[in-house]
């Protein structure tokens, strides 16, 4: 599945990911653990696929972002063009959720493709 959100600041940690599919509504819903995340930590999303030399706009089919605390507490999200930045105070760990529309009618090269 494409896009899938990339972790550089986080590379030391154990980042755990559950990818649930939506067929009817053709998305994934993703949710990723983050350990210890810092107080300000980015999650940010390639522009470029393997092999293939354009970039390309995923994160625009990335949507329902939201971060919060284990306990739920929620968490400000601020977006920029391909990334997302967590306010969290107590640079803990981190609950990070997204939907990504899987409407390639490819085979998942140029975006995600659900059926």
């Amino acid at each position: 599945m494409r896009p899938c959100v990339c972790l550089a600041a986080f590379a030391a940690a154990t980042v755990s990911y559950t990818v649930t599919p939506d067929v009817r509504a053709r998305t994934f819903a993703v949710r990723m653990e983050v350990p210890r995340a810092g107080v300000k930590p980015v999650f940010r999303i390639p522009a470029w696929s393997p092999g293939f030399y354009f970039l390309l706009p995923f994160a625009k089919k990335v949507s329902a972002v939201r971060a919060t605390t284990p306990d739920g507490t929620e968490l400000t999200v601020r977006r920029g063009d391909a990334a997302w930045t967590v306010e969290n105070p107590t640079g803990g760990d981190v609950r990070f959720t997204y939907r990504v529309l899987a409407d390639d009618r490819g085979l998942g090269f140029f975006g995600a493709h659900l059926r």
